[in-house]
């Protein structure tokens, strides 16, 4: 493939993942989709009606190509991945629900999932924004200062004659090199969070997204138990559904998006066809803790793999569910403790040198 023909495809991937649906439209139309699957109607007739309810948004083409996908296909994982409107993950799961027999139970998963996902967005977001601005303001505030109130109050005093005292200069000089360092902070700060967004929307971020596992413990602690979770979820779902081993792990990678993930699922696959046992396969994954592989031991020679992994996706969802809480009700305290320093700093850098320039005045 030439140079020019992989940018062609890096523009058009980043040009469908700006159309991709937001997480509370995913669930919305999982949700409904469920509802369908109750009812008893042909899914296709069905999809034809919620997708018409898209005819005047800006996934209408989608939500087409979807519709006629469906309709000649009757698959509604070649329709969703077609459409292009869904990430990887909710394509994936689709997929592996429709060859397990589980669709509403997998769309009905979605809806939650996709709900949740949404909640910890806003929550994030809510947590972060307010202190945010407030630092800006701040940095707007800062700025006035210095470059002119302070330069007011030193012209008028040498204006009087007289000479600034040496304690009067040193707290003045250690102002502004305080609030520039805060300002240098802040702008630090911006570029950051904008280079963030930046390589977020271009999707080249899963470089990023290695590091901030590796450095960020908590965010890696609640990457592993999702990752836990998914497997232990789909397992069960395809092993109740009698798929063999094998044929199950080879449906996985389709879910997870990290590349390092697909890499060791495809490596356990391998081993169980080399012949190895499976319960040492799924050991090598590295994805549950000792207690919990010595259940899937149990679970394997009594033939309740399907249960125990059933088991398993519970007790990690609940892990993640808790390690997202508690990460979303620190972001708040540290943004604060970190603004109620820039204020402190603020106050150094700006009220002990116009209290000297006072006091001089007197």
């Amino acid at each position: 493939m030439s140079e020019e023909d992989g940018d062609m495809d890096n523009e058009k991937k980043t040009k469908d993942r700006k159309k991709v649906l937001p997480s509370e439209e995913i669930s919305a139309f999982c949700a409904q989709v469920t509802l369908i699957i109750r009812s008893g109607l042909l899914l296709s007739d069905g999809m034809e009606a919620l997708c018409g309810d898209y005819r005047d948004t800006p996934w209408a083409e989608q939500f087409q190509r979807l519709n006629d996908v469906m309709r000649d296909t009757g698959s509604l994982s070649a329709a969703i991945d077609a459409s292009e409107a869904f990430p990887a993950y909710a394509e994936g799961m689709v997929r592996v629900g429709e060859q397990a027999g589980e669709l509403e139970n997998v769309m009905q998963g979605l809806a939650n999932y996709y709900e949740r996902e949404n909640q910890i967005r806003r929550t994030i977001r809510n947590a972060v924004f307010y202190p945010m601005v407030l630092m800006g303001i701040m940095a707007v505030v800062i700025v006035i200062l210095i470059t002119r109130i302070m330069p007011v109050f030193e012209t008028v005093f040498r204006n009087m004659g007289s000479e600034l005292p040496a304690m009067t200069r040193a707290m003045m000089s250690f102002g502004t090199v305080a609030g520039r360092w805060v300002l240098g902070g802040v702008a630090l700060l911006i570029i950051a969070v904008g280079a963030c967004y930046a390589l977020l929307r271009s999707g080249r971020h899963e470089g990023m997204a290695q590091w901030i596992l590796r450095v960020v413990r908590p965010v890696g602690r609640i990457s592993h138990s999702m990752s836990a979770e998914r497997f232990a979820s789909i397992m069960s779902m395809l092993l109740a559904g009698g798929f063999p081993m094998e044929r199950a792990i080879e449906l996985l990678p389709d879910v997870f998006s990290n590349r390092q993930d697909k890499e060791k699922l495809v490596a356990c696959r391998e081993q169980i066809l080399r012949g190895d046992p499976i319960p040492d396969a799924v050991e090598k994954l590295g994805l549950f803790d000792p207690l919990h592989m010595r259940m899937i031991r149990v679970g394997f020679m009594s033939g309740q793999m399907d249960s125990v992994m059933g088991k398993m996706a519970e007790i990690y969802e609940e892990a993640t569910d808790d390690g997202i809480s508690r990460m979303v009700s620190m972001i708040e305290p540290v943004m604060v403790a970190v603004l109620s320093v820039i204020i402190g700093v603020i106050l150094l850098s700006v009220m002990l040198p116009l209290a000297g320039l006072m006091a001089s005045m007197v």
